[in-house]
């Protein structure tokens, strides 16, 4: 087997193409949009991060898991996942490769021109990660990879192979120096130096760096350097069938029961999907600004179930008023909810859309956001036709348009889903995500 991991794939006249990153399932969403497409695509299983939302089941199957559950992922074994897996007839995609199937090992290794220092940081970054030699193993498989997040990044680094970089944010913010350890521990500063270096070895030494942001998610966190240039490569997406609202009321209702919830009987359903984080997404914000509307009771909020804020949120509004979600939703059910909602809600502080945002997008929902269009129209990028807010009484105003009438969500929906799909379909995303990785791999064995 060894042997066979080891042989490289340039004799195929078709470029093989390795996908690794767990970060909010990201690169399996670039797999499988790849894959859907008749491309030789090979998600390689990140198999460090146990989060819930980095799981491909987590894609793919029909669950929910309570607020406390969710946390309590971070610690979960890997046998308990396996076993959640098969508990929902979950398997793997023929096109996923899973380090924890295999046993050949190379040597683990960083050229650069202190060679044998920079292999000694990564040994010691990656002290007790078994599946790392395997991982690179599998990665040394294919031409040309796509990586997103930390690890990642410093395992394409030691692969040796061509790789272009899908930031998330947190990995360019701490290249570039912008997040630092909260302690004076010398231990947690040690590493936090010894693994910032391989990072930004492997940010040096990308195709490129890729994002839907052309700020690369720096947002109010901090600024990125500008020996990181972004380039624009958005997060494929399909396309779903928007209902007439009857239609969604009644899939709204199936959908609350589903998860123990009870519908809301209001002219006006919004969700807020992503975490309730008040210091990253402001949802603080959204809150005090129904505050100032009066809560209407013609429209009503359901929040997401999970988030470090989830308490406090729930008191600052009157019971009753919204609904707090008692479980974390796996994608499908989650999309039921886009599917079924009046508006979306997203963040209000980093200046960009996220995954969530683009899931209810794809969906025809119209979504309340702020969106920094300054970057995006100085780098000649696409302005999605949010309804754009950042302040307690922007946001407010906006939400008194909308129950007087004054803004057509339903209208504001279709353009929405019309721009997400010109901008972040499959098809318009694939074929460009292909010629730049062949361009980079063509480029790298020039030289």
């Amino acid at each position: 087997m060894a042997a066979e991991l080891l042989l490289p794939h340039a004799a195929r006249a078709e470029v093989k193409i390795g996908l690794h990153g767990g970060i909010a399932n990201n690169m399996y969403l670039f797999a499988k949009a790849l894959a859907s497409r008749g491309h030789d695509a090979m998600f390689i299983r990140d198999r460090s991060g146990l989060f819930g939302f980095s799981q491909p089941v987590w894609e793919d199957a029909r669950f929910t898991l309570g607020y406390e559950q969710l946390w309590q992922t971070y610690q979960w074994t890997w046998a308990q996942w396996a076993e959640l897996e098969q508990r929902l007839q979950w398997s793997a995609p023929s096109w996923a490769a899973d380090p924890f199937a295999h046993s050949a090992q190379a040597p683990l290794a960083v050229r650069s021109l202190v060679s044998a220092i920079d292999t000694r940081l990564l040994h010691a970054v990656g002290a007790g990660y078994t599946h790392w030699p395997i991982t690179v193993d599998l990665m040394r498989q294919c031409d040309v990879l796509l990586v997103c997040g930390i690890e990642s990044e410093i395992l394409a680094l030691a692969s040796g192979r061509p790789f272009g970089i899908w930031t998330h944010g947190g990995d360019l913010r701490t290249a570039s120096g912008l997040h630092p350890p909260q302690t004076k521990t010398w231990r947690d500063w040690r590493y936090y130096v010894m693994r910032q270096r391989l990072l930004r070895m492997a940010f040096r030494r990308a195709l490129f760096i890729g994002s839907y942001d052309p700020d690369g998610l720096g947002g109010h966190i901090g600024r990125i350097p500008k020996r990181y240039p972004i380039s624009r490569v958005n997060i494929p997406m399909e396309p779903h069938t928007r209902q007439p609202k009857a239609a969604r009321r009644q899939q709204l209702a199936r959908v609350m029961a589903e998860i123990g919830a009870k519908a809301p009987d209001a002219e006006h359903v919004v969700f807020v999907p992503s975490r309730v984080d008040f210091y990253w997404k402001g949802i603080d914000r959204f809150l005090r600004a129904i505050a100032r509307i009066g809560f209407d009771s013609r429209l009503h909020v359901i929040v997401s179930g999970w988030g470090r804020d989830y308490d406090a949120a729930q008191s600052m509004v009157p019971p009753g008023s919204v609904t707090f979600l008692p479980h974390a939703l796996s994608k499908p059910v989650l999309f039921d909810l886009f599917e079924s909602v009046d508006l979306v809600v997203d963040q209000f502080l980093m200046g960009g859309y996220g995954t969530s945002a683009l899931e209810a997008m794809s969906c025809g929902a119209p979504v309340l956001m702020w969106f920094n269009t300054e970057p995006v129209l100085a780098a000649g990028w696409d302005v999605p036709p949010v309804l754009n807010a950042r302040t307690d009484q922007e946001i407010a105003a906006l939400l008194r348009d909308v129950l007087e009438g004054r803004i057509d969500l339903e209208a504001r929906g279709i353009e929405l889903q019309r721009w997400q799909q010109r901008v972040h379909g499959i098809d318009a995303v694939v074929p460009e995500l292909v010629e730049r990785l062949r361009q980079g791999l063509q480029a790298a064995r020039s030289h």
